[in-house]
């Protein structure tokens, strides 16, 4: 396995191939609510806009819906943008994004329709959700500098998405390995690369599953030049392999809070507002040059961070994917982060006054989950 290269934040925006193209990858854009009010679309990623304005391609997962006119699933949360977010997006410089995530039919059939219809209006791709299952799994096809990319999308069933795309109804584009390899071969002989972009894993986790690696390095062998991970909300591991870049997960790219009918709202914490700024320069055949860059979302302002935080998350889950994932290893992480730190975060001092039934209930859940996976 090699190692991936991470240096200086701007080093990002040096180091052209001749011939080449490049990409920015980024994770998940969890889009809740509207404009904070004082607030205009252009000043949201505007400290990334030189980044952005030197790629020929920039992606991301849209992990929101748009109102279809109040229906809406009945679990929380649910994760609804307001169109000035949405043209936030656009303003942005995004030239494809993936539909394959877990909150995008928040709003049902009604609510993603909304979102198809917005993209097509700003000229945006959307990719791995469809009016049914052959409009989900197909591709979008870009061409940049005279190559033609395809860029693929599914979402694993763990993560919980609530409508799954059949032969003749809409809904996510469900990952299954064996469809995804015979498809990535199948294109790989038409274009120049493929990318892929998978919705997997379990949220928090640093590292990924030992059946992740697998999968992600069948999906490399298979063709793809890029496999990226979106979903657990944290930075986890990257990697190569036969010649592609895997990343696991980019962690949270926008992190808006989202607020619950209760009154209460899910909020992130500093890693959890930390993402990974994913460059590659693609030449004709092959993947020239990768590149890692930490990102923080204070909130609804994107911008590159300085702080070493981010970097030490980036080294700290690439170095723990070259020790090697054994599923004793990932049953106990799993354990840690999802029932251990939760429990005693809410055992603080500063926290015990706002305790309440449901979140004794949320803990206990929790914690059964954890057992399940263990």
């Amino acid at each position: 396995m090699q190692a991936f290269h991470r240096g200086p934040e701007d080093e990002g925006l040096r180091g052209r191939y001749p011939g080449s193209m490049k990409i920015a990858a980024v994770g998940d854009l969890l889009l809740s609510g509207s404009l904070e009010e004082g607030r205009d679309s252009d000043s949201v990623f505007a400290s990334l806009r030189n980044v952005f304005s030197t790629c020929d391609l920039v992606i991301g997962n849209l992990e929101c819906t748009l109102d279809g006119g109040g229906e809406m699933i009945s679990t929380e949360p649910r994760v609804i943008a307001s169109p000035g977010l949405m043209q936030v997006v656009a303003r942005g410089g995004f030239d494809a994004l993936s539909l394959a995530n877990n909150h995008m039919f928040d709003c049902l059939e009604s609510g993603f329709l909304q979102v198809k219809r917005t993209l097509r209006q700003y000229g945006i791709a959307g990719f791995g959700a469809g009016e049914n299952l052959a409009e989900a799994a197909a591709p979008a096809i870009v061409v940049r500098k005279g190559m033609h990319i395809a860029l693929l999308a599914a979402a694993d069933e763990s993560s919980g998405a609530a409508v799954w795309a059949g032969e003749n109804s809409p809904g996510i584009n469900p990952f299954n390995i064996d469809r995804m390899e015979d498809q990535v071969r199948r294109i790989r002989a038409h274009v120049d690369h493929v990318i892929v972009c998978l919705h997997w894993g379990r949220e928090r986790m640093t590292i990924p599953s030992p059946m992740q690696v697998q999968q992600g390095r069948l999906l490399a062998e298979a063709g793809a030049t890029m496999v990226i991970g979106h979903h657990p909300h944290v930075i986890a591991g990257a990697e190569m392999h036969a010649g592609a870049a895997i990343a696991y997960s980019l962690g949270n790219f926008v992190a808006c809070d989202v607020p619950y009918v209760c009154g209460d709202e899910l909020c992130w914490n500093r890693r959890e507002r930390t993402g990974c700024l994913l460059l590659a320069d693609l030449n004709a055949d092959s993947l020239a040059c990768i590149k890692q860059v930490a990102t923080f979302d204070p909130g609804l302002a994107v911008r590159p961070d300085n702080s070493g935080f981010g970097r030490r998350c980036i080294e700290r889950a690439n170095k723990a994917l070259q020790k090697g994932i054994s599923l004793g290893r990932y049953r106990r992480s799993y354990f840690w982060i999802n029932t251990v730190i939760p429990t005693f975060g809410h055992l603080r001092p500063s926290r015990l006054g706002s305790l309440r039934p449901r979140h004794v209930r949320n803990a206990l859940l929790h914690a059964l989950e954890s057992a399940r996976a263990q």
